[in-house]
């Protein structure tokens, strides 16, 4: 049996300006969580590394904007997300 690659739950969060994000690989495989193209202006890129199951990665938002992210090796068969970062 294989663990195939699931989707970000929930796929678009909405936060504010300063509120951090956490992501938790609850499966069975690596994951890994980086921003896509477009960045906001000022915005800082991010990107977790592999995450082996049972990892936690954080990243504060200090910028508003919309901001994309995938699973770099999933992001093929759609694990991809948003995060809406309001003022």
């Amino acid at each position: 049996m294989t663990d195939k690659p699931t989707m970000f739950v929930p796929e678009t969060v909405t936060i504010r300006v300063g509120d951090t994000v956490e992501w938790r690989n609850t499966g069975k495989i690596v994951h890994w969580v980086t921003i896509g193209p477009p960045i906001p202006k000022g915005a800082q890129p991010f990107d977790s590394g592999p995450m082996p199951p049972g990892a936690v990665y954080r990243h504060p938002f200090t910028v508003a904007g919309h901001y994309n992210y995938v699973c770099v090796p999933h992001a093929g068969t759609g694990m991809i997300g948003v995060v809406e970062v309001t003022e």
